[in-house]
């Protein structure tokens, strides 16, 4: 049966390494959060120093979004369900072809879904990585799906401003 012409297809059409992009780091998040909280199951279990004075492993419960803001708020569920949908949606354009850009966004989808399993399924996100805390201060703990949206954001942002052509760049200013 031929296609009227604008329909999408979906799962035909996007490119095979922004699934797998997405499914390793899922798998990896998930897998990293299952060893470490079996080796720390309690909240206030004794980190795992890897480099003294600059990162560990802990055991720590995030149930705000990003850097614990919104404590204990539904939104972030609604936003991560909305991200993700939105991410799927643009790796389907055109003009998001490419292997690093597909890369990309397959690492934002896949810490996405890491992170929504773990809301979804634990009412909180599992972090884990401490790096350059002092005794009082130390930036939030984060997990592997953490960085893999961070890794994935912050390509997609460069990839915006230095590699799209410059009429394109103009034409999404309108």
């Amino acid at each position: 049966m031929p296609e009227r012409a604008g329909t999408v297809r979906l799962l035909s059409t996007l490119p095979g390494y922004f699934w797998a992009a997405s499914v390793a780091l899922a798998a990896a998040d998930l897998i990293t959060k299952h060893f470490v909280f079996e080796r720390l199951p309690e909240k206030f279990s004794v980190p795992i120093i890897v480099v003294d004075g600059f990162l560990r492993i802990v055991h720590s419960e995030n149930r705000g979004g990003v850097f614990g803001l919104g404590q204990g708020s539904v939104a972030w569920l609604v936003f991560g369900v909305v991200a993700g949908g939105l991410v799927v949606w643009f790796a389907h354009r055109k003009d998001a072809k490419g292997l690093l850009v597909q890369l990309a966004l397959g690492l934002v989808l896949g810490g996405a879904i890491g992170n929504l399993f773990d809301r979804l399924s634990l009412g909180y996100v599992r972090d884990f990585v401490d790096v350059c805390y002092w005794p009082g201060k130390h930036w939030p703990a984060f997990n592997v799906a953490d960085a893999g949206i961070c890794v994935g954001a912050v390509y997609l942002a460069a990839h915006a401003f230095w590699f799209m052509p410059k009429g394109k760049r103009k034409e999404k200013r309108r």
